[in-house]
């Protein structure tokens, strides 16, 4: 490009000023590129922003309005009649509590999980409050609310019987509900013991419940051993008459993991993991004893 001619005013010597334009030279294109490359980067960046958005709401939107927009209830359902159950396991414990230290502790146990269902509760009801806002029709098998904790207790709440226990001598009879077996001499529990505290722990005596798990505690724990303990098994071994894997059943259902050789305790435990899972069978179960007898 060539060179112009430019005179200041009040000068009569013409001075020659180069024109650098963008290509004035052989470097120019490289003082552009930079900039068309950052301008492209940011262009293709706010639209990836702005599709990233719409996706969102889009999913959003499907969420509340699409075929999976009540896949929710079961499981929510599912954690209401846990812990609908929890609190049954509380008010029972509560109830045959011998000392304050007892009585206390399971009335704050009551009072926390009777907060947590309301918590619970409460997000039922704005997931389904959400869904019918968004025009989503609800099933008609869907609750518009969160079923008060007092209907699931009186599905959780099994009733249980009293079934008076055979008499056992007096040096092997349970201590009283609440009170942890120290003595190693009730170590090994005869049927009507093991039966006195299935009683205790609440079990029904209907078909399909104690009679099935009396069966496999005698497969888990061929001499009714509280204190038995397979260290094999996963997640720290299995505890107690039932067998119990880990510490987890015990934290979920609100029981102590340090009574966890506790008879009542133990079965206690079981009742909520049978209830819960509502078989007794197949993984996370009694799987191999229940498959023994033909259990389900």
């Amino acid at each position: 490009m060539p060179a112009h001619s430019y005179t200041p005013p009040g000068s009569s010597t013409g001075v020659h000023v180069a024109d650098r334009g963008i290509d004035g030279g052989p470097w120019g294109w490289l003082l552009f590129t930079p900039a068309l490359v950052i301008l492209a980067a940011a262009g293709a960046l706010g639209a990836w922003a702005i599709s990233n958005h719409g996706s969102r709401q889009a999913s959003a939107a499907e969420t509340l309005s699409g075929d999976g927009a009540w896949l929710f209830v079961s499981t929510s359902m599912t954690e209401l009649n846990a812990t609908a159950l929890q609190v049954c396991s509380a008010e029972a414990a509560l109830a045959v509590a011998v000392s304050d230290a007892d009585k206390a502790r399971w009335q704050d146990q009551r009072i926390t999980l009777m907060a947590r269902y309301e918590r619970q509760a409460q997000v039922y009801d704005q997931a389904v409050g959400e869904r019918i806002a968004q025009g989503t029709r609800r099933p008609w098998d869907v609750s518009p609310v969160a079923p008060p904790v007092t209907v699931l207790k009186q599905k959780a709440c099994l009733p249980a019987p009293y079934v008076p226990p055979k008499p056992t001598p007096a040096g092997g009879s349970l201590p009283p509900p609440g009170t942890p077996f120290s003595d190693p001499g009730d170590r090994f529990l005869t049927l009507d013991q093991l039966d006195a505290a299935a009683v205790a722990a609440g079990w029904p005596m209907d078909d399909g419940w104690w009679p099935d798990m009396r069966k496999i505690i005698q497969c888990e724990t061929h001499s009714l051993d509280r204190m038995a303990w397979n260290q094999s098994d996963p997640n720290g071994g299995s505890y107690g008459l039932a067998q119990l894997n880990g510490e987890q059943h015990f934290i979920a259902s609100g029981e102590d993991f340090n009574m966890r050789f506790d008879p009542v305790v133990n079965l206690r435990v079981a009742l909520w993991l049978r209830t819960v899972r509502g078989h007794f069978g197949g993984p996370g179960g009694w799987m191999i004893c229940s498959q023994r007898w033909g259990i389900d």
